[in-house]
Protein backbone atom coordinates (compact mmCIF):
# COMPACT_ATOMS: atom_id res chain seq x y z
CA UNK A 1 0.00 0.00 0.00
CA UNK A 2 2.85 2.38 0.86
CA UNK A 3 4.52 1.55 -2.48
CA UNK A 4 1.31 2.41 -4.38
CA UNK A 5 1.04 5.72 -2.53
CA UNK A 6 4.62 6.67 -3.37
CA UNK A 7 4.08 5.74 -7.05
CA UNK A 8 0.92 7.85 -7.08
CA UNK A 9 2.78 10.85 -5.67
CA UNK A 10 5.55 10.47 -8.25
CA UNK A 11 3.04 10.25 -11.11
CA UNK A 12 1.13 13.23 -9.77
CA UNK A 13 4.33 15.24 -9.44
CA UNK A 14 5.42 14.30 -12.97
CA UNK A 15 2.00 15.29 -14.31
CA UNK A 16 2.34 18.64 -12.58
CA UNK A 17 5.76 19.22 -14.12
CA UNK A 18 4.54 18.25 -17.61
CA UNK A 19 1.37 20.31 -17.24
CA UNK A 20 3.29 23.37 -16.12
CA UNK A 21 5.82 22.93 -18.91
CA UNK A 22 3.11 22.58 -21.54
CA UNK A 23 1.45 25.78 -20.49
CA UNK A 24 4.73 27.59 -19.63
CA UNK A 25 2.92 28.86 -16.56
CA UNK A 26 4.19 27.18 -13.35
CA UNK A 27 1.89 27.34 -10.35
CA UNK A 28 3.03 29.86 -7.71
CA UNK A 29 4.59 28.81 -4.41
CA UNK A 30 3.52 29.90 -0.98
CA UNK A 31 5.75 32.25 0.96
CA UNK A 32 6.39 32.19 4.71
CA UNK A 33 7.93 35.48 5.90
CA UNK A 34 9.47 35.62 9.37
CA UNK A 35 10.31 38.77 11.33
CA UNK A 36 12.32 37.71 14.38
CA UNK A 37 11.83 39.99 17.35
CA UNK A 38 13.22 39.69 20.89
CA UNK A 39 10.19 37.81 22.26
CA UNK A 40 8.11 36.76 19.26
CA UNK A 41 8.32 35.85 15.58
CA UNK A 42 5.95 37.81 13.40
CA UNK A 43 4.78 35.52 10.63
CA UNK A 44 3.20 36.35 7.31
CA UNK A 45 1.86 33.70 4.93
CA UNK A 46 1.26 34.48 1.26
CA UNK A 47 -0.97 31.76 -0.13
CA UNK A 48 -1.93 31.67 -3.85
CA UNK A 49 -5.70 31.30 -4.05
CA UNK A 50 -5.56 28.88 -6.99
CA UNK A 51 -3.54 26.40 -4.92
CA UNK A 52 -5.36 27.15 -1.66
CA UNK A 53 -8.70 26.41 -3.32
CA UNK A 54 -7.57 22.84 -4.08
CA UNK A 55 -6.62 22.22 -0.46
CA UNK A 56 -9.36 24.26 1.22
CA UNK A 57 -12.22 22.75 -0.71
CA UNK A 58 -14.07 26.03 -1.20
CA UNK A 59 -14.49 28.23 -4.33
CA UNK A 60 -11.96 30.97 -3.58
CA UNK A 61 -10.64 32.13 -6.96
CA UNK A 62 -14.04 33.03 -8.43
CA UNK A 63 -14.85 35.84 -5.99
CA UNK A 64 -11.59 36.58 -4.15
CA UNK A 65 -12.71 39.91 -2.70
CA UNK A 66 -15.51 38.34 -0.67
CA UNK A 67 -13.79 35.24 0.71
CA UNK A 68 -12.59 36.84 3.95
CA UNK A 69 -16.12 37.89 4.88
CA UNK A 70 -17.41 34.43 3.99
CA UNK A 71 -14.70 32.19 5.42
CA UNK A 72 -12.83 34.16 8.11
CA UNK A 73 -13.70 31.77 10.96
CA UNK A 74 -12.95 28.72 8.81
CA UNK A 75 -9.67 30.27 7.64
CA UNK A 76 -8.65 30.84 11.27
CA UNK A 77 -9.36 27.25 12.24
CA UNK A 78 -7.60 25.99 9.11
CA UNK A 79 -4.42 27.99 9.80
CA UNK A 80 -4.26 26.98 13.48
CA UNK A 81 -4.67 23.34 12.46
CA UNK A 82 -1.90 23.35 9.84
CA UNK A 83 0.68 25.69 11.43
CA UNK A 84 2.37 24.28 14.54
CA UNK A 85 5.42 26.11 15.97
CA UNK A 86 7.30 24.43 18.83
CA UNK A 87 10.72 24.07 20.45
CA UNK A 88 13.19 21.19 20.22
CA UNK A 89 11.70 19.60 23.36
CA UNK A 90 8.24 19.64 21.67
CA UNK A 91 6.99 22.56 23.79
CA UNK A 92 4.24 24.26 21.79
CA UNK A 93 4.35 27.99 21.03
CA UNK A 94 1.38 30.32 21.20
CA UNK A 95 -0.13 31.64 17.95
CA UNK A 96 -2.07 34.89 18.03
CA UNK A 97 -5.38 35.23 16.20
CA UNK A 98 -4.60 35.56 12.47
CA UNK A 99 -5.60 38.51 10.32
CA UNK A 100 -6.45 38.12 6.63
CA UNK A 101 -6.25 40.19 3.45
CA UNK A 102 -6.30 39.53 -0.31
CA UNK A 103 -3.86 41.13 -2.74
CA UNK A 104 -2.96 40.82 -6.42
CA UNK A 105 0.52 39.72 -7.44
CA UNK A 106 2.16 39.91 -10.85
CA UNK A 107 5.33 37.98 -11.72
CA UNK A 108 7.10 37.23 -14.98
CA UNK A 109 6.57 33.46 -14.55
CA UNK A 110 3.06 33.20 -13.12
CA UNK A 111 1.51 36.38 -14.49
CA UNK A 112 -1.24 37.97 -12.36
CA UNK A 113 -2.83 35.98 -9.55
CA UNK A 114 -4.45 36.55 -6.15
CA UNK A 115 -2.91 35.75 -2.77
CA UNK A 116 -4.40 35.35 0.67
CA UNK A 117 -2.22 37.23 3.17
CA UNK A 118 -2.28 35.76 6.68
CA UNK A 119 -0.49 37.50 9.58
CA UNK A 120 0.01 36.25 13.14
CA UNK A 121 2.63 36.15 15.92
CA UNK A 122 4.38 33.04 17.20
CA UNK A 123 5.42 33.41 20.86
CA UNK A 124 7.49 30.86 22.79
CA UNK A 125 6.98 30.08 26.49
CA UNK A 126 8.82 32.49 28.77
CA UNK A 127 11.69 30.08 29.47
CA UNK A 128 12.37 29.24 25.80
CA UNK A 129 14.82 30.91 23.41
CA UNK A 130 13.39 32.75 20.43
CA UNK A 131 15.76 30.95 18.05
CA UNK A 132 14.73 27.53 19.28
CA UNK A 133 12.06 27.58 16.58
CA UNK A 134 10.68 24.61 14.67
CA UNK A 135 7.67 24.94 12.40
CA UNK A 136 5.48 22.03 11.40
CA UNK A 137 3.68 23.44 8.38
CA UNK A 138 1.44 21.82 5.78
CA UNK A 139 -0.89 24.60 4.59
CA UNK A 140 -1.97 23.57 1.06
CA UNK A 141 0.74 20.87 1.19
CA UNK A 142 -1.53 18.41 3.01
CA UNK A 143 -3.53 18.09 -0.22
CA UNK A 144 -1.33 19.42 -3.04
CA UNK A 145 1.88 17.38 -2.83
CA UNK A 146 3.56 19.25 -5.69
CA UNK A 147 3.24 22.54 -3.84
CA UNK A 148 6.08 24.10 -1.83
CA UNK A 149 6.45 26.93 0.65
CA UNK A 150 9.53 29.17 0.56
CA UNK A 151 10.61 30.37 4.01
CA UNK A 152 12.34 33.75 4.16
CA UNK A 153 13.44 36.09 6.94
CA UNK A 154 12.30 39.65 6.48
CA UNK A 155 13.79 41.08 9.67
CA UNK A 156 16.31 39.74 12.19
CA UNK A 157 18.23 42.58 13.83
CA UNK A 158 20.77 40.38 15.63
CA UNK A 159 21.61 38.62 12.36
CA UNK A 160 21.92 41.88 10.42
CA UNK A 161 18.74 41.33 8.37
CA UNK A 162 16.72 44.53 8.43
CA UNK A 163 13.27 45.57 7.27
CA UNK A 164 13.20 49.35 7.60
CA UNK A 165 10.04 50.35 5.73
CA UNK A 166 6.73 49.05 4.51
CA UNK A 167 8.04 49.35 0.95
CA UNK A 168 11.16 47.29 1.66
CA UNK A 169 10.65 43.94 -0.11
CA UNK A 170 14.13 42.52 0.52
CA UNK A 171 14.21 39.14 2.29
CA UNK A 172 16.69 36.37 2.99
CA UNK A 173 15.59 32.87 2.01
CA UNK A 174 16.38 30.34 4.73
CA UNK A 175 14.56 27.20 3.62
CA UNK A 176 11.86 25.43 1.62
CA UNK A 177 9.04 23.29 2.97
CA UNK A 178 8.12 20.58 0.47
CA UNK A 179 7.30 16.87 0.30
CA UNK A 180 10.17 14.44 -0.03
CA UNK A 181 8.73 12.12 -2.68
CA UNK A 182 11.24 9.32 -2.03
CA UNK A 183 10.46 8.99 1.69
CA UNK A 184 6.90 10.32 1.51
CA UNK A 185 7.65 12.73 4.37
CA UNK A 186 7.15 16.42 5.01
CA UNK A 187 9.95 17.56 7.28
CA UNK A 188 9.34 20.50 9.63
CA UNK A 189 11.26 23.72 9.10
CA UNK A 190 14.03 24.52 11.58
CA UNK A 191 15.42 28.02 11.93
CA UNK A 192 19.01 27.57 10.72
CA UNK A 193 21.87 28.50 13.08
CA UNK A 194 23.51 31.74 11.96
CA UNK A 195 25.96 34.20 13.44
CA UNK A 196 24.03 36.70 15.48
CA UNK A 197 24.57 39.21 18.25
CA UNK A 198 24.38 42.86 19.20
CA UNK A 199 27.63 43.68 17.38
CA UNK A 200 26.31 42.27 14.09
CA UNK A 201 23.14 44.34 14.38
CA UNK A 202 25.11 47.47 15.28
CA UNK A 203 27.51 46.94 12.38
CA UNK A 204 24.61 46.49 9.96
CA UNK A 205 23.03 49.74 11.17
CA UNK A 206 26.39 51.51 10.73
CA UNK A 207 26.62 50.49 7.08
CA UNK A 208 22.92 51.27 6.61
CA UNK A 209 23.65 54.81 7.81
CA UNK A 210 26.56 55.16 5.40
CA UNK A 211 24.48 53.81 2.52
CA UNK A 212 21.51 56.01 3.42
CA UNK A 213 23.52 59.24 3.33
CA UNK A 214 25.46 58.17 0.22
CA UNK A 215 22.15 57.77 -1.64
CA UNK A 216 20.68 60.96 -0.18
CA UNK A 217 21.71 63.42 -2.87
CA UNK A 218 19.62 66.15 -1.25
CA UNK A 219 21.42 65.81 2.10
CA UNK A 220 24.84 65.75 0.45
CA UNK A 221 24.05 68.75 -1.74
CA UNK A 222 22.87 70.75 1.25
CA UNK A 223 26.07 70.02 3.18
CA UNK A 224 28.41 70.77 0.24
CA UNK A 225 26.67 74.03 -0.67
CA UNK A 226 26.72 75.03 3.00
CA UNK A 227 30.50 74.51 3.05
CA UNK A 228 31.29 76.44 -0.14
CA UNK A 229 31.43 79.88 1.55
CA UNK A 230 33.38 78.55 4.57
CA UNK A 231 36.84 79.68 3.33
CA UNK A 232 35.64 83.23 2.54
CA UNK A 233 35.50 86.38 4.64
CA UNK A 234 32.36 88.50 4.70
CA UNK A 235 33.17 92.05 3.55
CA UNK A 236 30.41 94.68 3.34
CA UNK A 237 27.68 91.98 3.40
CA UNK A 238 29.26 90.17 0.46
CA UNK A 239 31.61 87.24 0.15
CA UNK A 240 35.17 88.53 0.04
CA UNK A 241 38.57 86.94 -0.36
CA UNK A 242 40.10 83.82 1.17
CA UNK A 243 40.34 84.14 4.94
CA UNK A 244 43.26 81.80 5.54
CA UNK A 245 43.63 78.14 6.44
CA UNK A 246 42.83 78.55 10.14
CA UNK A 247 39.72 80.61 9.40
CA UNK A 248 38.48 78.08 6.80
CA UNK A 249 39.04 75.06 9.05
CA UNK A 250 37.44 76.67 12.12
CA UNK A 251 34.39 77.76 10.15
CA UNK A 252 34.08 74.30 8.58
CA UNK A 253 34.28 72.56 11.95
CA UNK A 254 31.69 74.90 13.43
CA UNK A 255 29.20 74.41 10.60
CA UNK A 256 29.63 70.62 10.36
CA UNK A 257 29.48 70.19 14.15
CA UNK A 258 26.32 72.30 14.37
CA UNK A 259 24.65 70.34 11.58
CA UNK A 260 25.71 67.06 13.25
CA UNK A 261 24.31 68.10 16.63
CA UNK A 262 21.04 69.14 15.02
CA UNK A 263 20.37 65.98 13.05
CA UNK A 264 21.62 63.72 15.86
CA UNK A 265 19.12 65.21 18.32
CA UNK A 266 16.17 65.02 15.95
CA UNK A 267 17.18 61.51 14.80
CA UNK A 268 17.08 60.34 18.41
CA UNK A 269 13.80 62.10 19.11
CA UNK A 270 12.14 61.11 15.84
CA UNK A 271 13.03 57.44 16.34
CA UNK A 272 11.69 57.08 19.89
CA UNK A 273 8.82 59.59 19.61
CA UNK A 274 7.88 60.03 15.93
CA UNK A 275 6.62 63.60 15.50
CA UNK A 276 3.12 64.28 14.21
CA UNK A 277 4.53 65.91 11.08
CA UNK A 278 3.65 64.39 7.70
CA UNK A 279 6.75 63.09 5.88
CA UNK A 280 5.77 65.24 2.90
CA UNK A 281 6.22 68.42 4.95
CA UNK A 282 9.61 67.25 6.26
CA UNK A 283 10.78 66.61 2.72
CA UNK A 284 9.48 70.03 1.63
CA UNK A 285 11.46 71.63 4.47
CA UNK A 286 14.60 69.81 3.29
CA UNK A 287 14.09 71.19 -0.22
CA UNK A 288 13.67 74.63 1.37
CA UNK A 289 16.89 74.22 3.36
CA UNK A 290 18.79 73.52 0.14
CA UNK A 291 17.30 76.66 -1.43
CA UNK A 292 18.40 78.75 1.57
CA UNK A 293 21.92 77.29 1.48
CA UNK A 294 22.09 78.08 -2.26
CA UNK A 295 21.10 81.71 -1.63
CA UNK A 296 23.63 81.91 1.19
CA UNK A 297 26.37 80.57 -1.10
CA UNK A 298 25.57 83.29 -3.63
CA UNK A 299 25.34 86.11 -1.07
CA UNK A 300 25.56 85.89 2.74
CA UNK A 301 22.08 85.95 4.21
CA UNK A 302 23.43 86.59 7.69
CA UNK A 303 26.82 87.76 8.92
CA UNK A 304 26.58 86.03 12.31
CA UNK A 305 24.76 83.03 13.70
CA UNK A 306 25.39 80.54 10.87
CA UNK A 307 25.88 77.90 13.55
CA UNK A 308 22.26 78.24 14.66
CA UNK A 309 21.06 78.03 11.07
CA UNK A 310 23.08 74.80 10.63
CA UNK A 311 21.58 73.37 13.84
CA UNK A 312 18.06 74.28 12.73
CA UNK A 313 18.44 72.70 9.32
CA UNK A 314 20.16 69.71 10.98
CA UNK A 315 17.02 69.17 13.06
CA UNK A 316 14.94 68.99 9.87
CA UNK A 317 17.32 66.57 8.14
CA UNK A 318 17.44 64.39 11.28
CA UNK A 319 13.67 63.97 11.21
CA UNK A 320 14.02 62.65 7.66
CA UNK A 321 16.76 60.24 8.81
CA UNK A 322 14.53 59.00 11.65
CA UNK A 323 11.87 57.80 9.18
CA UNK A 324 14.24 54.95 8.29
CA UNK A 325 14.43 53.76 11.91
CA UNK A 326 10.90 54.48 13.13
CA UNK A 327 9.56 51.21 11.66
CA UNK A 328 12.17 49.00 13.35
CA UNK A 329 10.44 46.52 15.64
CA UNK A 330 13.10 45.88 18.28
CA UNK A 331 13.45 46.38 22.02
CA UNK A 332 14.77 49.57 23.62
CA UNK A 333 18.38 48.37 23.87
CA UNK A 334 18.54 47.44 20.20
CA UNK A 335 16.78 50.64 19.20
CA UNK A 336 19.43 52.70 21.03
CA UNK A 337 22.15 50.69 19.29
CA UNK A 338 20.34 51.18 15.98
CA UNK A 339 20.29 54.96 16.43
CA UNK A 340 23.94 54.98 17.49
CA UNK A 341 25.15 52.77 14.63
CA UNK A 342 23.03 54.53 12.03
CA UNK A 343 24.13 58.00 13.18
CA UNK A 344 27.80 57.05 13.33
CA UNK A 345 27.54 55.70 9.80
CA UNK A 346 26.07 59.02 8.67
CA UNK A 347 28.83 60.96 10.47
CA UNK A 348 31.62 58.83 9.01
CA UNK A 349 30.34 59.36 5.47
CA UNK A 350 29.89 63.09 6.10
CA UNK A 351 33.43 63.28 7.49
CA UNK A 352 34.70 61.48 4.40
CA UNK A 353 32.81 63.95 2.19
CA UNK A 354 34.21 66.95 4.06
CA UNK A 355 37.74 65.50 3.98
CA UNK A 356 37.57 65.05 0.22
CA UNK A 357 35.81 68.33 -0.52
CA UNK A 358 37.33 70.99 1.74
CA UNK A 359 40.95 70.81 0.48
CA UNK A 360 39.66 71.49 -3.04
CA UNK A 361 37.44 74.34 -1.85
CA UNK A 362 40.27 75.90 0.16
CA UNK A 363 42.65 75.79 -2.80
CA UNK A 364 40.07 76.98 -5.32
CA UNK A 365 38.97 79.84 -3.07
CA UNK A 366 42.44 81.32 -3.49
CA UNK A 367 41.94 81.66 -7.23
CA UNK A 368 39.82 83.92 -9.44
CA UNK A 369 37.72 80.91 -10.48
CA UNK A 370 36.02 80.56 -7.09
CA UNK A 371 33.40 83.26 -7.65
CA UNK A 372 31.98 81.74 -10.86
CA UNK A 373 32.24 78.26 -9.29
CA UNK A 374 30.31 79.46 -6.24
CA UNK A 375 27.54 80.97 -8.36
CA UNK A 376 27.33 77.89 -10.59
CA UNK A 377 26.97 75.58 -7.59
CA UNK A 378 24.42 77.90 -6.01
CA UNK A 379 22.42 77.88 -9.25
CA UNK A 380 22.52 74.10 -9.53
CA UNK A 381 21.43 73.68 -5.90
CA UNK A 382 18.68 76.27 -6.34
CA UNK A 383 17.26 74.53 -9.42
CA UNK A 384 17.48 71.15 -7.69
CA UNK A 385 15.67 72.49 -4.60
CA UNK A 386 12.83 73.83 -6.76
CA UNK A 387 12.54 70.50 -8.59
CA UNK A 388 12.54 68.55 -5.30
CA UNK A 389 9.99 70.93 -3.83
CA UNK A 390 7.66 70.47 -6.82
CA UNK A 391 8.09 66.71 -6.67
CA UNK A 392 7.35 66.49 -2.95
CA UNK A 393 4.40 68.82 -3.19
CA UNK A 394 2.76 67.04 -6.13
CA UNK A 395 4.01 63.51 -5.42
CA UNK A 396 5.15 63.12 -9.03
CA UNK A 397 8.65 62.99 -10.49
CA UNK A 398 9.77 65.63 -12.93
CA UNK A 399 12.57 65.49 -15.48
CA UNK A 400 15.24 66.97 -13.22
CA UNK A 401 14.45 64.81 -10.18
CA UNK A 402 14.33 61.71 -12.40
CA UNK A 403 17.86 62.48 -13.54
CA UNK A 404 19.05 63.25 -9.99
CA UNK A 405 17.51 60.05 -8.59
CA UNK A 406 19.56 57.94 -11.02
CA UNK A 407 22.88 59.47 -9.92
CA UNK A 408 23.45 57.16 -6.88
CA UNK A 409 23.29 54.22 -9.29
CA UNK A 410 26.51 55.40 -10.97
CA UNK A 411 29.18 55.73 -8.25
CA UNK A 412 31.98 55.43 -10.81
CA UNK A 413 30.73 58.61 -12.43
CA UNK A 414 31.02 60.42 -9.09
CA UNK A 415 34.58 59.19 -8.67
CA UNK A 416 35.44 60.34 -12.20
CA UNK A 417 33.87 63.78 -11.61
CA UNK A 418 35.69 64.19 -8.29
CA UNK A 419 39.03 63.19 -9.81
CA UNK A 420 38.48 65.60 -12.72
CA UNK A 421 37.49 68.41 -10.36
CA UNK A 422 40.50 67.74 -8.11
CA UNK A 423 42.92 67.85 -11.05
CA UNK A 424 41.31 71.07 -12.27
CA UNK A 425 41.62 72.69 -8.84
CA UNK A 426 45.26 71.75 -8.43
CA UNK A 427 45.96 72.88 -11.98
CA UNK A 428 44.45 76.36 -11.65
CA UNK A 429 45.89 76.79 -8.14
CA UNK A 430 49.44 76.00 -9.29
CA UNK A 431 49.00 78.15 -12.40
CA UNK A 432 47.98 81.19 -10.39
CA UNK A 433 50.80 80.59 -7.89
CA UNK A 434 53.31 80.55 -10.73
CA UNK A 435 51.84 83.75 -12.19
CA UNK A 436 52.03 85.51 -8.81
CA UNK A 437 55.63 84.45 -8.30
CA UNK A 438 56.57 85.80 -11.71
CA UNK A 439 54.88 89.07 -10.89
CA UNK A 440 56.84 89.29 -7.63
CA UNK A 441 60.21 88.52 -9.21
CA UNK A 442 59.59 90.45 -12.45
CA UNK A 443 57.27 93.38 -11.65
CA UNK A 444 55.98 95.36 -14.60
CA UNK A 445 57.35 98.91 -14.74
CA UNK A 446 54.30 101.22 -15.11
CA UNK A 447 56.47 103.87 -16.84
CA UNK A 448 57.28 101.52 -19.70
CA UNK A 449 55.01 101.78 -22.68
Amino acid sequence: MRFIKVVFLIVLSAWGVVHNTMWAHPMPNSLVLLSIEPRSIRTELRLPLVELELAFGKPLAEQPDSIILSYKAIFTEYILRHVKPYSTDSTAWHISEPTFAVQSIETSLQGIYKELIVKFDCTPPTHKEIRDFILRYDVILHQVVTHSAIVAVRSDWDAGILHTSDHDTSTTTVGVIAWDIRSNTLAPFRLPPIHHGLWIGFRTMFFLGMNHISEGIDHLMFLVVLLIPAPLLIIHRSWGHYGGLRYALVDTVRVVTAFTIGHSLSLLYGTFAPPMIPPQWIELCIAGSIAVSALHAARPLITQGMVWIAIGFGLIHGLAFSQTLSTLEVDTQRLFLSVAGFNIGIEVFQLLLVTLTMPCLILLSQTRYYTPFRFIMAGIAGCASIAWGMERWSGQNNTLTSIINTLPQHPKMFVLLWCTFTLFVFGVFLRERIIKRKQVHHPIDPTMS
